[in-house]
């Protein structure tokens, strides 16, 4: 199926990932993992960004062309845009210790593009949604 101007937008979904201590990137069965809904289409990472806070809670920020150890997702084609704007990184490092690291993964759900184009095509639209966690 070729999605050209039909393709509907997509809901962008986010999550901080906490890592364990000593734990400075993605783990590896976690970063197989991703790059398993990538590659099936389930999903496109359009940001994914590594978090560090030091000891003086400082932040550091490494953006995904900086993470040469994710060598599960180096084959994965990524159309990062860096979609977290650099003033809401203080939002999401608010409930991090000092010196623990986490990963900002911003996603679109690519399984629900057909069924948007097939829901346009049928003269339907959708009013309202929302996530149960």
């Amino acid at each position: 199926m070729v999605l050209g101007e039909d393709r509907p937008p997509v809901p962008l979904d986010f999550m901080v990932i906490g890592f364990p201590v000593g734990v400075h990137n993605f783990p590896g069965m976690l970063a197989a993992e991703l790059a398993s809904l990538i590659e099936n289409g389930v999903i496109t990472v359009v940001d994914l960004l590594i978090l560090e806070t030091d000891r003086d809670g400082e932040v550091h920020v490494q953006e995904m062309e900086d993470l040469d150890a994710v060598r599960e997702l180096e084959h994965v084609r990524m159309a990062t845009t860096d979609v977290v704007p650099r003033d809401d990184i203080g939002y999401l490092v608010a409930n991090m210790e000092s010196g623990m690291s986490a990963g900002v993964l911003v996603w679109e759900n690519t399984w629900a593009i057909p069924l948007g184009v097939g829901l346009r095509r049928a003269g339907c639209r959708i009013i309202s949604g929302s996530r149960i966690s």
